[in-house]
């Protein structure tokens, strides 16, 4: 999938990279953790490849718990593969449902769309395994969207939940679209927790919309109630309750952030970055103009 905002497919060239299903199931063999993580970034992208790892661990009788991620319209065509990782371990799937709001999806190189993911989430919660749901919160989000947000999530039954503001990444188609709007060049910031553009709502506002959402839909109680694969304790005291508990108050004080006054060094680098980035356009124009000039003029040869 060639997503306009999406990093990992430029670093790759496009190109899809996997390991050998030996060399992954080796590797999981050799594990002595109960539970593993698998961050490719489509699992289920190649029935072929999944159906001979499964094989493979039959075959050898390893038994842990699995992570992956996978898209929502990989779900649907590969249900029946998930079933069979079901009953190795597979016990949560990080899917990108990516938004609620159709208008979002039909920009997003994903080929999904509400109904898409509403089948996915069915599948998912018929098979069994838990949805760690990934919604990009875009810049022209209201208070009525992230309502939206919340409601949608919270009907669906999902209680795992990311929420990633829409990040310009250097290298990325959109940020060659955007990279004039972006409001802060804080490298720090580009951590997919942070708004750089310009937001519809205040950012105090905006942060303190995030936490809520966060609040109200990712919560760990939640989960315990209804008897998720991950056995969660009821004590209130638990690290995973406080942990939680923190991440939600650093969002909503997250617009602090934006007021931090970086080091002379780092805007410096910035503007060389800029500068650089300038030329790169300029040098660009310039071969193209002459690969263009070098082909008329064999055309007007032959």
């Amino acid at each position: 999938f060639k997503c306009y905002y999406c990093t990992q497919w430029t670093k790759n060239g496009g190109r899809f990279v996997a390991r050998t299903p030996k060399s992954l199931v080796d590797e999981i063999e050799q594990i002595t953790q109960k539970a593993v993580f698998i961050i490719d970034d489509n699992t289920f992208a190649n029935r072929t490849r999944v159906k001979e790892v499964v094989r493979l661990i039959r075959e050898r009788g390893i038994r842990k718990k699995y992570m992956c991620y996978c898209s929502p319209n990989m779900v649907i065509k590969n249900q029946d593969v998930i079933r069979e990782w079901k009953e190795l371990g597979l016990c949560e799937l990080m899917v990108g449902f990516e938004s609620i709001r159709s208008g979002d999806l039909s920009d997003v190189a994903l080929k999904t769309s509400i109904a898409t993911n509403d089948e996915a989430i069915r599948i998912l919660h018929e098979i069994g395994v838990d949805t760690m749901a990934g919604f990009i919160v875009y810049p022209d989000f209201t208070k009525e969207d992230f309502k939206t947000l919340r409601q949608y999530t919270r009907s669906r039954k999902m209680y795992y939940m990311e929420f990633t503001p829409l990040t310009p990444f250097p290298g990325t188609v959109f940020y060659e679209q955007v990279r004039d709007k972006v409001k802060d060049l804080n490298p720090e910031l580009f951590d997919m927790q942070h708004m750089l553009l310009d937001s519809t709502l205040p950012l105090k506002d905006f942060y303190r919309e995030m936490a809520y959402t966060y609040l109200t839909t990712y919560m760990p109680w939640r989960a315990l109630r209804a008897g998720l694969s991950f056995p969660l304790s009821p004590n209130p005291l638990n690290p995973m309750y406080r942990s939680f508990v923190r991440f939600v108050l650093k969002v909503k004080r997250s617009y602090r952030d934006h007021e931090v006054v970086m080091p002379p060094l780092i805007l410096e680098k910035q503007a060389q970055f800029g500068q650089t980035t300038e030329r790169k356009d300029k040098n660009d124009k310039r071969n193209n103009q002459k690969r263009s000039h070098r082909k008329s003029s064999q055309v007007a040869v032959l």
